[in-house]
């Protein structure tokens, strides 16, 4: 620095005289006794007539006040270790002018008063004003971004800044919010819905006290007159110690509240309903199957219910919806509400017209039946609730209405649904998130009608659909057979997926001669193997002049077993014996013409010719379609490992079983008690994307399909006891008989030692003949004659 006062100082003044900024030291007189190099440089100093050191502030700095004013005393100097900031216009020496920031600090001096300190920083860039404007659009863009509602307000509580997402929270334009009491706005009332006096407010306790709020939750009020669950962070705007306004930001946590209340409800009913259920039954006598079967039901259903409302609300499930008439739907949430509706005296009325919509009728009645839960309880006791149905235009709306309700000063219900709970929803409010989600899966919308009386309205508007007609039943096509170079397979045949190659001639005919599993080339896919005759009996009676095909004989008298296509002599006889008369069934058409009420079972036994994958699947759903049980008959055979995606498996034959538009893993119940066995059937599903549910007796199948029914069972011929309630007395109790498709085995295919080949895992379990013998027939007639008797009458 210029004027180095000893060598003392000589290392300080090399480091300022590198410093970028310039530096002046001015003594109580106002004289500049110092500076460094930069100071200098920029003043235009070296080669000037006259110096810099000794020169008046005024002279470089002239808008800088008298050099009187500038002792230790004076207005300009920043208390003693405080520094100030000022824009100023600087003169250099040779007349010419530059803008600088000049920044003040008092410097104590030992001897003397006090010295200034001014270090000047060149304001090349935009001026003052500019950095505040750019700051400004900067500190908009910053607000303008911000997924949080930010509000600032003055010392009266009126708005004078709000983002974006404050509008959006609020549900109004910005121009509508400028100028307003934010307590009035939006914090009009508590959430136990009691007024709000503004300085009790977030916003009114900042103003009123000077303190900053972290976190609170609140209540915030949109303009429609809705309520919206935020957390609440403001902070007070000072001039010095003086409260001049507060700034708030509001974040919204409806997903969070959200979340909490299913948690809870899900805690509740695992705690409440589940767990108290279970050690009940513990505690109970388990000696009645039936007893325990029903009870393991209802918990399997609530347990079903529970874990579907997840999957709903969290948007993990998908909605199937199919076209029909919405008034079955409703009359089931009807239904489902009866007992209250007659505990609390209250009346539920059904006004429908005809209208079809596209849903979940399982979801759709446990949402209208929400509605009308919540009604019933809201009710005084006599009153009724209305149930109505109307096509409007392209829409149907369903509406849900109090007539007469217990508490006329009920208050919103959005308001009561933010308050913390426990449990299933209760009282006079509904499950308003659950509503609302299915309704919205089903494409339509949820409304809540305002009433002066206090009697609540709810509508739930959908898109009609027009139901198209049934279609009129498939004829089956002739099936052509052509001769092979191979022994004949009478077989039951599916169609073979397009990516699994049919074998080759040479395979088959390798197979052939060695009376393994085989599978036929040609149109007609997959087989199940049967028992073979001789290529010479083949050409014998192909030879033979072929015969015109005899016309379906009708159906018999009093038919109580339909066989596809016939019935096999000796189990004809065997049902005869047993009062249960068979008639064949060569036409799919035919199971739907027998009205003959004696009717009661069809059966799929291959022997008496093939079937095809089309048709079991027309059969299927033709015994639906006539409430009557679906039993099929094969036989199980071993293969070898190799053969594997060559020998017919029994996942393949139950995929053909499957009802159209399943979704997910086909649950198979597999009753069968030999441990090898059963775990080769059960790999062999799990292979197929299948759900393998085991039991070893019919009592255990009985408790396995209570926790979860399936939808085909897989049934050892041999398991189902005569005289034992088992798994088909469950079917029926559970109304599941019709539609749920039964395979019933038998195991005279299955070679001496199969048991430990299985258990090691070294041979596979294949589909082939039934067996043929007396026993096997009588064991099958007193099955189908069970089922018989079990099924409903049609």
């Amino acid at each position: 620095m210029a004027g180095r006062p000893s060598r003392n100082t000589a290392l300080l003044a090399t480091i300022l005289d590198h410093l970028p900024d310039a530096l002046l030291l001015i003594d109580p007189a106002g004289a500049v006794v110092n500076a460094n190099a930069r100071a200098l440089e920029v003043f235009k100093a070296p080669g000037a007539t006259r110096p810099l050191i000794g020169r008046l502030v005024v002279d470089v700095l002239p808008n800088f006040g008298p050099a009187a004013e500038r002792a230790g005393k004076s207005r300009h100097a920043a208390p003693s270790g405080a520094r100030d900031t000022q824009r100023m216009t600087a003169r250099a020496l040779d007349g010419s002018t530059f803008p600088v920031d000049v920044f003040r600090a008092l410097v104590p001096w030992a001897g003397s008063p006090d010295h200034l300190l001014l270090v000047l920083h060149e304001a090349t860039s935009a001026p003052l004003e500019s950095e505040l404007v750019r700051t400004s659009q900067q500190a908009q863009a910053i607000l303008r971004a911000t997924e949080e509602a930010i509000c600032g307000v003055d010392l009266n509580g009126k708005v004078v800044l709000a983002n974006p997402a404050a509008g959006r929270l609020l549900a109004t334009r910005l121009g509508d919010v400028a100028g307003k009491e934010l307590p009035a706005l939006a914090w009009h009332t508590k959430l136990d819905g009691t007024p709000y006096p503004a300085a009790e407010t977030p916003i009114g306790q900042v103003l009123s006290t000077g303190k900053r709020i972290s976190r609170q939750r609140e209540v915030f009020w949109r303009s429609d007159g809705g309520p919206v669950p935020v957390e609440v962070s403001a902070v007070p705007i000072k001039d010095g110690e003086t409260t001049v306004g507060a700034v708030a930001a509001i974040t919204d946590v409806t997903r969070s509240v959200e979340e909490e209340r299913r948690r809870n409800r899900l805690l509740a009913i695992l705690d409440d309903e589940i767990l108290t259920a279970l050690t009940t039954l513990a505690e109970s006598d388990l000696t009645d199957p039936k007893t325990v079967a029903g009870e393991l039901e209802r918990i399997r259903q609530i347990a079903a219910d529970a874990v579907d409302y997840e999957n709903l609300m969290a948007n993990q499930v998908t909605v199937a919806t199919r076209p029909g008439d919405v008034a079955p739907v409703l009359e089931t949430a009807v239904e489902s509400i009866s007992a209250l509706a007659a505990e609390r005296q209250v009346t539920v009325n059904l006004a429908t017209e005809p209208a079809a919509v596209a849903s979940d009728p399982h979801r759709l009645s446990l949402a209208v039946g929400e509605l009308l839960r919540a009604a019933v309880e809201s009710s005084a006791p006599g009153a009724s609730v209305a149930l109505t149905v109307a096509a409007v235009g392209e829409k149907v709306r369903i509406g849900v209405r109090e007539s007469k309700v217990a508490d006329a000063t009920q208050e919103n219900p959005l308001l009561r649904w933010l308050r913390p709970h426990r449990g299933r929803q209760t009282g006079p409010d509904p499950d308003l998130a659950f509503v609302q989600v299915v309704v919205e899966r089903h494409g339509g919308r949820f409304l809540l009608e305002p009433s002066t009386t206090g009697a609540r309205g709810y509508v739930v508007e959908l898109p009609s659909v027009t139901v198209p007609a049934a279609p009129a039943p498939l004829e089956e096509p002739p099936v052509e057979v052509s001769s092979v170079e191979v022994p004949v397979v009478e077989a039951l045949a599916l169609e073979t997926p397009a990516d699994i190659p049919a074998p080759s001639a040479e395979i088959l005919q390798l197979r052939a001669q060695t009376n393994g599993p085989t599978r036929e080339a040609g149109p007609v896919g997959s087989v199940i193997p049967m028992p073979t005759r001789s290529l010479r009996s083949v050409s014998a009676s192909a030879e033979t002049p072929a015969e015109p095909e005899p016309p379906a004989a009708p159906l018999g008298a009093d038919p109580a077993v339909l066989v596809w296509p016939d019935a096999a002599a000796g189990l004809s006889g065997a049902l005869s014996d047993r009062g249960a008369p068979a008639a064949g069934v060569s036409r799919v058409a035919q199971v739907g013409e027998l009205n003959n009420p004696d009717a009661s079972v069809l059966l799929v036994d291959p022997l008496a010719g093939p079937v095809s994958r089309k048709t079991l699947g027309e059969l299927r759903a033709a015994a639906n379609r006539a409430s009557l049980p679906l039993v099929v008959v094969a036989g199980l055979t071993e293969a070898a490992l190799e053969d594997s995606g060559v020998v017919l498996e029994p996942p393949s034959l139950l995929s053909a079983l499957r009802a159209p538009g399943r979704s997910g893993a086909a649950r198979v119940l597999v009753v069968e008690q030999d441990p090898a066995l059963a775990t080769a059937l059960g790999a062999g599903l799990l292979k197929k994307g299948m759900q393998a549910v085991y039991a070893k007796n019919s009592d255990e199948a009985v408790l396995r399909a209570a926790v979860g029914p399936p939808e085909m069972v897989l049934l050892g011929l041999d398991t189902e006891a005569e005289g034992n309630p088992g798994i088909l007395d469950w079917l029926v109790s559970a109304k599941l008989l019709v539609g749920t498709p039964v395979l019933v085995y038998t195991l005279d295919g299955m070679p001496p030692g199969y048991v430990s080949r299985l258990e090691r895992g070294a041979s596979l379990v294949g589909i082939g003949a039934r067996g043929e013998t007396p026993r096997t027939d009588d064991r099958l007639a007193d099955l189908l004659v069970h089922i018989g008797s079990l099924a409903p009458r049609r």
